[in-house]
């Protein structure tokens, strides 16, 4: 699921930050005093001589660990582990890992999967839901908490089942309309169309597209809609604009042949 850094940024600042107390603060400071010169990672085990390079988790706590390998520590919390929750690796300290305060050092990329993750584990227990038009996709939560059938998406605005996760099946039951699914798709494959107004398929072998159905609907099969004559406005509207091409046409090349008159 991939989400905007709008929503990637509401997510971290959802993330529960423990209060800070007067003693951190001074420790904080003391931290901050002696990062004047290097400093060994307590991870990797290596003399950095870098300031800059010393990992700090916000305003919650400092330690002498490099930025690199604070960055492989969230990338492995969250592609082995799937958890957005993820604690300072200091073994004495307590705190959490801040998305907003790493998201300079770890980038755009592993900063939106770190929202995703955090995103994710908020809604998990919560029903959910993927919009079944392909054009839309949109993830929607059961905030009711109740059995959902017949629902709109807030997206595209179409209607869907909820319970199914199906575009709209109209009178048929979820159970109808999934033993139904090989015949529609049989129908797609040899380009059947539905009667309007009974809602059988009907198979054009040859000829014209306006057909009729035994219900004695005449409908177009190309289009699928009820027609009350031996033609319709998805076959006309062609021919009508070729039919203004070619006025067009004649209308510039006289308008041509006027102005030359006039100027000769």
């Amino acid at each position: 699921m991939k989400k905007s850094m709008e929503n990637a940024t509401a997510a971290a600042r959802a993330f529960n930050r423990p209060p800070s107390t007067a003693a951190h603060h001074v420790e904080l400071q003391h931290h901050q005093e002696d990062d004047g010169g290097e400093f060994t990672c307590e991870i990797c085990i290596e003399i950095t001589s870098f300031p800059n390079k010393k990992f700090r988790n916000g305003d919650k706590c400092v330690h002498p660990f490099c930025t690199n390998c604070v960055i492989k520590y969230i990338r492995v919390r969250l592609g082995e582990h799937n958890t957005g929750d993820i604690k300072c690796p200091a073994t004495d300290c307590d705190h959490m890992l801040d998305p907003l305060a790493c998201a300079p050092l770890i980038g755009r990329f592993l900063f939106l999967w770190w929202c995703d993750v955090l995103c994710e584990s908020a809604i998990t227990g919560w029903e959910t839901c993927y919009c079944p038009y392909k054009d839309c996709n949109v993830r929607m939560l059961n905030e009711c908490g109740e059995e959902l059938s017949l629902s709109r998406c807030p997206q595209c605005k179409r209607l869907f089942c909820f319970r199914c996760k199906t575009v709209c099946h109209g009178p048929l039951t979820c159970e109808e309309n999934r033993d139904a699914e090989p015949l529609r798709k049989l129908a797609a494959l040899k380009l059947w169309q539905t009667c309007p107004s009974c809602g059988e398929y009907v198979e054009l072998a040859s000829g014209c597209s306006i057909v009729r159905c035994r219900c004695r609907i005449t409908f177009c099969h190309k289009c699928g809609k009820q027609v009350h004559q031996h033609y319709c406005p998805c076959e006309t509207v062609p021919a009508i604009r070729i039919l203004m091409l070619i006025f067009l046409a004649v209308l510039v090349l006289l308008t041509t042949c006027l102005i030359y008159l006039l100027l000769s």
